[in-house]
This record gives C-alpha cells, sequence and structure tokens, in this order.
C-alpha cells in the first residue's frame, strides 16, 4: 500500500519543483485535534527539503482541505540521509533553513543566533558565540533545545554544542534597554504558553500510527481531514449554541428581575 505523499495528497497541484521534492516522500503518519484545530502530517524524505518549502506544501494542504482558515497544519519532517553527512555539512546546506524555521518559533532567539558567531571544532562539534548578556543567556535553552531536534530528531545526527559568551562594552543604556525586553519577552511567552498550551493525549486523534495503517490515497486522506474539519464545526456551533443560551438565561433573568421591581 502506498504512503507516497503526492498520491496521499492528489488533490493539489503541486508545481514541478515540488513534485520533485516530495516524489520519493513517504507519509507514516496523520494526527488530528479532537476539536480539529489541528493537523500534524509525519513525513519521511531521503534527502533534505528546504523549510521554505515545508511551509509551502502546509499552506497547500490547509487551502485544500479546509474552509477554515484558522486550521493549523503542520509537517513535521525526517531525514533519512547518507552516512556522508555530519553536523558540519548539514549546517552548511541547511543552515538558512534552520534560521527560517527559529524566526517563526522564537524572533528573538533567532536574531542572537543569526548575529551571534557559528563555528565548528571538529565535524560534529559546534561552537556557539553570543554577546553575553541577560537575554543571550535566558536564551540558550531555547536555542540548544531547539538545534538538537533539527540534529538529531530530524536529521539523526549527533553533535555537540559549545556555548560561549563574549563580554561587551558596558553600556548602562544599552543593558537598561536589554533587561526590559527580557520583561517584555518574559511576559509574552507566558501569554503564548497559557494560549497554546500542549494538548493531552484524550485530546488527540491519531490516524496511522503504523506505517501500514497510513492514508494510502488522496480518498483516505480527505477522510482524516473531512473528519477533523466536521469536528471544528461542531465545536464552533456548540460554543455558539452555549453563547445563546447564556444570553437567552440572562435576557429572561433580567425581565423577571423587572417585573419584581415593578
Amino acid at each position: 500500500m502506498t504512503t507516497n505523499f503526492l498520491d496521499v495528497f492528489s488533490k493539489i497541484e503541486f508545481d514541478a519543483e515540488q513534485k520533485k521534492l516530495y516524489e520519493k516522500t513517504e507519509v507514516s503518519c496523520i494526527k488530528a485535534g479532537n476539536k480539529g484545530e489541528f493537523v500534524l502530517i509525519e513525513l519521511s524524505s531521503p534527502h533534505i527539503i528546504p523549510k521554505k518549502n515545508i511551509f509551502k506544501a502546509q499552506e497547500m494542504i490547509r487551502a485544500n482541505y479546509f474552509s477554515n482558515a484558522g486550521t493549523l497544519v503542520e509537517i513535521r519532517e525526517h531525514f533519512v540521509l547518507s552516512s556522508l553527512y555530519t553536523p558540519k555539512a548539514l549546517w552548511d546546506v541547511y543552515h538558512e533553513s534552520i534560521f527560517d524555521e527559529l524566526k517563526q518559533i522564537s524572533s528573538l532567539s533567532y536574531s542572537l543566533l543569526k548575529t551571534g558567531e557559528i563555528k565548528f571544532i571538529s565535524d560534529d562539534e559546534m561552537e556557539i558565540i553570543l554577546p553575553k548578556t541577560p537575554i543571550a543567556v535566558r536564551r540558550e535553552n531555547e536555542i540548544r533545545s531547539f538545534l538538537q531536534t533539527v540534529f538529531s530528531e530530524r536529521c539523526n545526527l549527533n553533535v555537540k554544542m559549545r556555548f560561549t559568551y563574549e563580554e561587551i562594552e558596558n553600556d548602562s543604556f544599552r543593558t537598561e534597554r536589554e533587561h526590559k525586553i527580557l520583561k517584555q519577552d518574559e511576559e509574552i511567552s507566558r501569554r503564548v504558553y497559557a494560549k497554546n498550551k500542549p494538548h493531552p493525549d484524550d485530546e488527540i486523534a491519531t490516524y496511522g500510527l503504523k506505517k501500514e495503517d497510513a492514508p494510502s490515497d488522496e480518498k483516505e486522506a480527505s477522510k482524516v481531514f473531512d473528519n477533523a474539519e466536521q469536528t471544528a464545526k461542531d465545536q464552533t456551533a456548540k460554543t455558539s449554541a452555549g453563547s445563546k443560551k447564556s444570553a437567552s438565561g440572562k435576557s429572561s433573568s433580567e425581565k423577571e428581575n423587572k417585573k419584581t421591581a415593578g
């Protein structure tokens, strides 16, 4: 049973570049939130796919399978690369995609990594040099975790990372400004986390956990997406009905109060 990406999403008219990138890729798993708010597609590829092309494919899937523009479609790619690849070799050809992805996650961490100095001490050990500021120190764990995910989980490459901080010229105005930015960043992070808390396992409907169970063609994939979208519509209708019921109850209560007062 085929799980080829282009077969599963044959409803989409990919251009020649996209077809070439995805012709040898496989869809191993599709997951959808029970509320229909997100869809996760796990993809396996024997070669690197630039992140800009992944972003483009995500948008095309959302546009072709979901009427709700708010539905989040994420492709989680995994590259099965040649043994000739090392972390250094990967960075040489993939660093722009790494920057593009980090920018979507955190513009602050992106700016730090982009303007910092990155060099490889050996084929599998990298040194990241950042300015010694509270912001840079606080963001180290996020940057480290992100890079480990890219190298280890996505590309199956073990990389060693060393963070080095360089002293910067004493500037009281700059220090005060960075503390303000840090405080604002903490508040933004708190709000974003509160809004996008990870979904418990019981809120996720999984399709094709095993490769042989993955949708074999566009028709089966449509069933998955139709189910997710219908669930989203049902949830919206339920919320709307609840709001109307609440408003109706409030109106009746107000009428009763006026009658009693009269």
